[in-house]
C-alpha cells in the first residue's frame, strides 16, 4: 500500500507525460532535472528518481552526500553499464571516461551527478591487427595469468560478451555496449580489476564485435 501511494503521488506531482516532454525540451538529463525541481515544488533526488525511468537508454545518476558516499543512484532502461553502488564512495572513472555528457548539481552539502554514455563506439581500421584469440592471449601475457586461471579467466570474459550480443541482438551500439558493461564491472575487482585498463583490450573487443556482426 505505501508503493502503490508513493507511486499515485509521484504521478501526481510528476506526471509522466510531462517529465517526458521535459526530457525532451531541456536538452540534457540535468536541465531537465532543474526545471522540474524548480516547477513541480519537489526534491532535487524526487526529480532525478522520477526523470530516469523516462530517460533514454545510456542515462545515470548518482546522489551523494558531502563525503561523496552514494545515498542514491539510478539508471534507465536499457542502460548495460552498472550504475554506482549505494552505500559506497562514488568512483565515477568507468562513467567519465565513456560520458558524451555529463554533469553536477550541488544541493546543499550533497550533490547530484548524472551521465549520459555514449551510445556508439566507431570499430578503427582493422589493418593488420592478429585475430581475437592471439589479441586476447597477449592480454593474459602481458597481465601475468597463469596457465590455470586462463580458462576461468576467458569464461568471463565470453560470459559478459555473450550475455550482452544476445541483450543487444548483434547492433551497431554493441561495442559501446560492451566497453561500458566492461569498465563498470572493475570496481567489481578480480579479474576485471585490470583487464579494461589494458592499452590493447578495446581493440580486442572490436574484434569480437567485427566477428559478431558479420
Amino acid at each position: 500500500m505505501e508503493g502503490e501511494a508513493n507511486r499515485f503521488a509521484s504521478e501526481l506531482l510528476m506526471p509522466s507525460s510531462w517529465a517526458s516532454s521535459l526530457l525532451q525540451s531541456a536538452g540534457d538529463f540535468g536541465g531537465a532535472v532543474a526545471s522540474m525541481q524548480k516547477q513541480a515544488d519537489v526534491s532535487t533526488i524526487a526529480s532525478a528518481i522520477r526523470l530516469i525511468s523516462f530517460s533514454p537508454p545510456n542515462h545515470l545518476f548518482a546522489f551523494c552526500d558531502a563525503d561523496g558516499v552514494v545515498l542514491n543512484a539510478g539508471r534507465s532502461p536499457g542502460t548495460v553499464a552498472n550504475s554506482p553502488g549505494w552505500n559506497q564512495a562514488l568512483n565515477p572513472d568507468y562513467l567519465n571516461r565513456n560520458a558524451a555528457d555529463r554533469g553536477e548539481i550541488l544541493i546543499g552539502s550533497s550533490c547530484l551527478y548524472w551521465w549520459r554514455l555514449a551510445d556508439t563506439v566507431a570499430l578503427s581500421p582493422t589493418g593488420d591487427s592478429p585475430e581475437w584469440r592471439e589479441m586476447l592471449n597477449n592480454i593474459l601475457d602481458d597481465l601475468g595469468y597463469s596457465a590455470s586461471d586462463r580458462h576461468h579467466v576467458r569464461q568471463s570474459i565470453n560470459g559478459v560478451i555473450g550475455a550482452t550480443n544476445s541483450r543487444m541482438r548483434a547492433r551497431p551500439e554493441l561495442l559501446a555496449a560492451l566497453i561500458q558493461r566492461f569498465d563498470s564491472k572493475i570496481v567489481e575487482g578480480g579479474i576485471f580489476s585490470e583487464l579494461p585498463h589494458h592499452p590493447k583490450f578495446r581493440d580486442f573487443l572490436a574484434q569480437r564485435v567485427r566477428g559478431l556482426l558479420t
